[in-house]
């Protein structure tokens, strides 16, 4: 298992918490990284796949591994305000999350949330509509792809804990970038929209065979 301190950058001082990270990893095994880019900083997400479902009944070694788990996000927890200018938090289903992401404040660097197309994939850019909540001061708390196999579509539902007003700000911005880019004929050219719900972001495809995905997201 790589240091925690070799697989990020040292700079930052996340070595703090190295000594507990590797007990995670001591119990789970090496953990998948995914880097992700907020404007000019980068953030970290660690995944440690789960031989359990907390959703799920569970026996005694289950437990256990549940318990050891626990304990180690517990540790964690007492050292996240050792790293300074970072927010860590942690997400459970069939896998264990560790997301890193920096403190951002809203700069006048604008945003660029569809990083392209690939034939029938529109690629959004993650890290930028992450940048978008963190500058304002929320968060993403998780994400899902709904796939539809009869249209051969996948839309993105976008969970926050952003009020309205800036759920909607979102929107705006979307749909202001979504126009440019049909305007040049190399961009995109499949249809695709954004509508929110309280604390909920939905960008879906408006026909068949289009795909919406992230970058880079664990």
């Amino acid at each position: 298992m790589n240091k925690f301190s070799e697989l990020i950058d040292e700079s930052k001082g996340f070595e703090e918490i190295e000594d507990n990270i590797i007990p995670i990893s001591d119990v789970l095994g090496k953990p998948n990284l995914a880097t992700i880019n907020y404007g000019d900083q980068v953030g970290y997400v660690f995944q440690w796949k789960l031989d359990f479902n907390v959703e799920d009944y569970n026996g005694l070694k289950e437990v256990q591994d549940i318990l050891t788990v626990f304990d180690c996000i517990k540790e964690l927890s007492h050292n996240m305000k050792r790293i300074e200018g970072y927010d860590v938090e942690f997400k459970i289903d069939k896998s264990l999350y560790v997301r890193i992401t920096p403190q951002t404040q809203e700069s006048k660097i604008g945003y660029k949330f569809i990083e392209g197309q690939n034939w029938k994939y529109i690629i959004i850019n993650y890290g930028q509509v992450a940048r978008f909540f963190k500058d304002r001061g929320y968060n993403i708390r998780n994400t899902k792809s709904d796939e539809n196999p009869y249209e051969e579509t996948i839309s993105i539902t976008i969970n926050t804990d952003a009020p309205d007003y800036v759920t909607n700000q979102f929107k705006e911005l979307f749909a202001n970038e979504i126009e440019v880019l049909y305007d040049k004929e190399e961009s995109i050219d499949k249809k695709i929209d954004c509508t929110t719900n309280t604390g909920m972001v939905y960008i879906f495809p408006k026909q068949e065979k289009t795909y919406i995905v992230f970058n880079n997201q664990l």
